[in-house]
């Protein structure tokens, strides 16, 4: 993957954003211009420094404009040798090169001459804006100082590197449409010819089914479904696939493209267009980014896989196999999700478990709960094969969903017998050795326990809290390293910006933030100090470099909410699979609050199965065992914490053996 600038320019200097129109180099073509490919190459080399090139032309009387990275540039440019000698405006009129993602910019600051940051979803950098001014076809701009370092090394060093991937995907869609009108997302395959490496190349065989998903938003809806199958072309050179889209309110639209290759995706697309009422004039800016995505790891594949896709309409789901079985469902209407999955969490926490009787009344609520869950989220034929497949946590289940707030873990099987009666199963935690996942690349097949981070307030008066901070310490052997972190804000801070530990347990307190500030997310430290979600960004996110395991073992810490531009929390914060930098390997958390003896017996027999070497999907069934019978004195067993922990992970990942000769030193 070549290394995105933008979010080089955010870690090191982000005041450079602003400033980043200054280092474009400006090609700006009249309608029957003359210039080459091979001349736009040699106005390329000429300017070695300029690390983004603004192309500007005309096309049947509309303006036309788009920027690009200079490797993106030169992939288009030097993709067909045939072009070398033809004009660029000619071939601009029919396929206008690859654009750097630019989105609604009427919603971001205006930044005078500099234009407009653009942000994705994860509030990314991802482009830029600029205003448009009187530019020569050379026009030089100074570029920042950034880009005289080693930025500039990196992208000019990656321009020879050898590309792994010989297929790119695209999608193109009108920039505009009007509201009640109906257009069409053309989504394209094409067989790369270069050999330099591209954003959004997948390495794919001939003959290879890759499933096409979309999905829209309130403004822009697709017509007559959301997915298609495009098979990979084993002798044409280019294939594609359509999609109907209906606007139906006006406004800034996004469309995602999902590219899935058995049950993973491989490429995410994000397309925005613009849905306008019928007299507004048109705009020119498209708006598109093309992400890449790490490919599955070639070992074994979950049993079972369930794909689920949020759309205005609802939740689509499709169920994989490992054996190579998929089957798609129809869409499940639900309105408010998100709040409602709010609604089931605090019902829950008003539960009481202080006597027998109350214990047994909390369990029989939870499952009637979980039931009424499990019939209003999953199909009916859907329902039915999960029943098929159920056993005693002998095959594995990953969801992948981006939701933050659905705890699917707590779904409970029900099923119509032979007599018309209802019968109840198991939970889907009970059912399956079950782990979820946010969409984008795979969960990664190992992690890691060497260099360890405990974090455990004094003050949380939580009586197990010393025992799991011993049983935690205790881990050190074998060349295991186990380092306690002050529990207060600037020294966690500072910890979490080293970047050396690819473990991390948290024992305390913690709540999830208000529905609508899911990043308000809060650990609750020593001296009524805290850390929220929105913290974790700028250096702090280099704890994410060791692809880390992470338990926070506390209330409501795996509970998300909605973001500034997303789904908001800490799962969110530290998975990200379809960002260029990986994101952690294992996060578990909790859906609501746990009582403390529950919990200190779910993480000392997680801990203990993980190094028998149980897989992590195994291992978390063992531990909700352990945690659902665990008793303290004369108090009933709690019938609620076991089930409020999710883990976001391969079911089958497996903790890395730890060679002290090797690690302990590292």
């Amino acid at each position: 993957m070549l290394p995105d600038l933008t979010r080089l320019m955010t870690s090191s200097r982000s005041e450079s954003l602003l400033t980043l129109e200054r280092n474009f180099f400006v090609v700006e073509l009249a309608e029957n211009d003359g210039l080459t490919h091979a001349d736009a190459l040699a106005l390329m080399d000429a300017h070695p420094s300029a690390a983004w090139f603004l192309l500007r032309w005309w096309k049947q009387g509309d303006y036309q404009q788009t920027v690009l990275r200079r490797q993106h540039l030169r992939a288009f440019l030097d993709a067909d040798r045939r072009h070398r000698d033809r004009p660029l405006a000619m071939r601009l009129g029919f396929a206008p090169p690859p654009l750097a993602p630019v989105h609604d910019l009427q919603s971001y600051e205006a930044a005078g001459d500099v234009g407009a940051v653009v942000v994705d979803e994860d509030r990314v950098p991802v482009g830029v804006s600029v205003p448009r001014r009187p530019s020569t076809r050379g026009g030089w701009l100074p570029q920042p100082d950034l880009y005289k370092a080693d930025a500039v090394g990196r992208m000019a060093s990656s321009d020879d590197e050898s590309a792994a991937a010989p297929y790119r995907l695209d999608a193109a869609i009108p920039v505009e449409v009007r509201v009640g009108d109906t257009t069409t997302l053309v989504v394209t395959l094409d067989r790369v010819e270069c050999a330099e490496s591209f954003l959004g190349d997948i390495d794919l065989r001939p003959d290879q089914p890759l499933e096409i998903s979309v999905q829209g938003d309130p403004q822009l809806q697709p017509v007559n479904g959301n997915s298609e199958m495009l098979v990979v072309p084993a002798t044409e050179t280019f294939r594609a696939v359509r999609f109907e889209f209906k606007a139906i309110n006006v406004g800034p639209a996004r469309i995602r493209v999902f590219a899935f290759r058995d049950g993973v995706s491989v490429a995410r697309i994000l397309v925005g267009v613009n849905v306008v009422l019928p007299h507004e004039a048109p705009q020119q800016l498209q708006i598109r980014e093309i992400i890449s995505l790490p490919s599955s790891s070639a070992g074994p594949q979950p049993d079972l896989r369930l794909l689920v896709m949020e759309s205005p309409r609802g939740l689509r789901f499709q169920l994989r196999g490992a054996d190579g079985m998929a089957e798609d469902y129809p869409p499940s209407t639900l309105n408010d999700l998100p709040m409602r999955m709010r609604d089931f969490v605090g019902a829950i926490e008003g539960l009481s478990i202080g006597t027998p009787a109350a214990a047994q009344d909390a369990l029989r609520k939870l499952e009637v709960w979980g039931a009424d869950l499990f019939n209003q989220l999953i199909p009916e034929s859907l329902q039915s094969l999960l029943w098929k497949h159920q056993g005693a946590g002998t095959l594995t289940l990953q969801i992948c969903s981006d939701d933050g707030w659905i705890p699917w873990e707590a779904c409970r099987l029900v099923k119509k017998d032979a007599s018309g009666h209802i019968v109840e199963g198991p939970f889907l935690a009970e059912a399956f050795a079950m782990t979820r996942w946010l969409h984008g690349g795979p969960a990664p097949s190992t992690f890691r326990l060497s260099r360890c981070a405990l974090v455990v307030p004094g003050d949380s008066r939580l009586a197990t809290s010393r025992r799991e901070r011993d049983f935690y310490l205790a881990l050190a052997v074998n060349g295991r390293t186990v380092t306690e972190v002050t529990p207060r804000y600037l020294p966690l801070t500072r910890a979490l910006e080293a970047g050396t530990f690819d473990a991390w347990h948290f024992c305390g307190h913690a709540n999830a933030g208000a529905q609508q500030q899911g990043d308000r997310a809060t650990l609750r430290l020593e001296g009524n100090e805290t850390m929220t979600a929105s913290l974790f960004a700028g250096t702090v996110e280099n704890a994410l470099i060791p692809r880390p395991f992470i338990f926070f073992n506390a209330c409501q810490s795996a509970l998300g909410g909605s973001g500034l531009t997303g789904v908001g929390g800490w799962a969110h914060r530290f998975i990200r699979p379809n960002r260029e930098r990986h994101g952690a390997a294992v996060f578990i958390g909790t859906y609501w609050s746990v009582y403390d003896e529950a919990a200190h017996a779910f993480a000392t027999a997680l801990y203990k199965e993980l190094q028998q070497g149980l897989p992590i999907g195994a291992a978390v069934l063992q531990a909700r065992r352990q945690a659902r019978n665990q008793r303290t004195g004369d108090q009933p067993c709690d019938p609620l914490s076991w089930l409020a922990y999710t883990v976001y992970a391969d079911p089958l990942a497996k903790l890395e053996v730890l060679h002290e000769a090797t690690d302990a030193g590292s």
